[in-house]
């Protein structure tokens, strides 16, 4: 409504000028035919008396004449004639002295008008032909409170006329508005509200051939495009997030292809037991306690084995990311247990510390990718052996999001190996970047760590020096402040 009530107030005071500019040519029209008047009727008036002055001076003397004049004033009316000296010896009053005009009388000059020095008078001055030498003029006067009264009645009606034109005229402004401004922007600031709430598929029934009908048109469609928009962006979401959770599984599936070989060797040892103890028992060679004490070990072996190949398989399987309460002190030794063999074969160790593991909320299934992940490249970085520490650290940190700090739990994986130099610390997230050789890594392993750390709203550090070792710090951020 505030466009509309604009829209009013600017009509009305434009009008409302039209009006009072209207009015006061009225009153000043008014005020010019009003003193016309009254100049004519003096001059009517004047000639009128005058003749009959003259005639009676002549005939019958100075006196009739100024008992005419004495019987043509009006004391009811205000108007009063006196006859007036002009030169000197002839009859009448003294001429006021405040008239300049006066001396223009005395050298013939015509009749002439003006109002009195307190501006309350009209006073006409009318000369009268020369008798017995001398020369006399009519001195008419006429009260002007008339005049002021009829100004102040055309000054009344001119309020009163633009008073109630103005006040029809907001009447009218104020509906139209209402009706042509004031509902359709409602309806379209509903429209624009409701896109902004997520309601894309509503729509304004605004039928109007005016520029508020395009309007509303362009809202319909700018909320069909939105819709199509917002299908389209969800699709192409679902469709990264496919895209993504394939990438993890292939590296998944990679790094079990990496530890194949020490798995098969790690299932060796227990698979020859179980082989000689249960060739043994099938050949009678051993019996009793001896024979059932060899099942037993034979039972246990197999229980290793199944272990390994759980672990292996758990590692591998492909499951939906959900993130739920998790032990990062549990990750680290399923990923330690998981990459044992791989370890013992490239004469590696792990050191972990778990004094200062803290509960997280994260998927673990994701977040031992990223342990694996690197801890794989720990025991790759160290060909000739060595090892692998891996501690818990609580460090206050920017959260990547946002301008303010809060508290991480830093996953710290600290290698003993070649280390790397500036270039290629530069470039380690990066995806399919790699110094391996070919066959031994696709560059993919911490390209897509980094994603999953950051999808749980923290980052990785990394510090590195050529022949000192790596230094990994898995930041992700605690469910409360310590």
């Amino acid at each position: 409504m505030r466009v509309a009530r604009r829209l009013a107030f600017f009509l009305i005071t434009a009008m409302c000028a039209v009006l009072a500019l209207a009015g006061v040519y009225r009153v000043q029209r008014e005020v010019e035919w009003f003193d016309s008047d009254m100049r004519r009727d003096h001059e009517l008036v004047a000639r009128v008396v005058a003749d009959a002055i003259v005639a009676l001076w002549t005939r019958h003397g100075p006196a009739a004449a100024r008992e005419l004049v004495a019987g043509a004033n009006e004391p009811r009316t205000g108007v009063l004639i006196r006859l007036v000296a002009i030169s000197p010896g002839a009859p009448g009053e003294p001429a006021p002295r405040a008239v300049p005009e006066i001396a223009q009388l005395r050298a013939g000059g015509p009749s002439f008008h003006r109002e009195s020095a307190d501006g309350r008078e009209l006073w006409t001055f009318y000369p009268l032909p020369a008798v017995n030498g001398g020369r006399t003029a009519l001195w008419i006067s006429e009260p002007l409170s008339e005049k002021a009264a009829y100004v102040r009645t055309t000054v009344v009606q001119a309020v009163t006329a633009t008073l109630a034109i103005m006040l029809i005229c907001a009447v009218i402004a104020s509906r139209l508005g209402h009706r042509l401004v004031g509902a359709p922007m409602e309806s379209l600031v509903l429209q624009a509200r409701r896109i902004g709430a997520g309601q894309l598929d509503a729509r304004l029934q605004l039928d109007r051939p005016d520029e508020l009908g395009l309007l509303a048109r362009e809202m319909n469609a700018m909320g069909d495009a939105l819709l199509s928009s917002r299908d389209r962006i969800a699709a192409e979401h679902d469709a990264r997030l496919d895209a993504l959770e394939q990438l993890r599984q292939a590296d998944r599936l990679l790094t079990v292809g990496r530890l194949a070989a020490g798995v098969a060797h790690e299932l060796g040892t227990p698979l020859n037991v179980v082989q000689g103890r249960a060739g043994l028992v099938a050949d009678g060679e051993v019996e009793g306690e001896e024979a059932r004490a060899y099942c037993r070990i034979i039972v246990a072996e197999v229980d290793r084995m199944s272990v390994i190949i759980r672990q292996l398989l758990d590692f591998a399987r492909h499951k939906k990311p959900e993130r739920n309460p998790c032990d990062p002190a549990s990750l680290v030794d399923g990923a330690c247990a998981l990459l044992r063999p791989l370890a013992e074969k490239g004469k590696v160790v792990f050191d972990v510390d778990r004094a200062g593991a803290r509960e997280l909320s994260a998927d673990a299934a994701q977040l031992q990718q990223v342990l694996v992940n690197i801890m794989v490249n720990g025991v790759h970085a160290m060909p000739h052996g060595g090892t692998l520490h891996i501690s818990f650290e609580s460090v206050t940190r920017k959260i990547p999001t946002a301008d303010v700090s809060a508290p991480f739990l830093a996953i710290v994986i600290r290698d003993e190996g070649t280390g790397m130099d500036d270039a290629v610390l530069a470039r380690v997230f990066e995806p399919f970047f790699t110094t391996k050789d070919v066959g031994k890594g696709t560059g993919l392993g911490l390209s897509v760590s980094y994603g999953i750390v950051q999808e749980h709203g923290g980052t990785i550090e990394v510090e590195s020096e050529l022949e000192r070792g790596s230094c990994f710090r898995v930041l992700l951020p605690l469910p409360f402040a310590p």
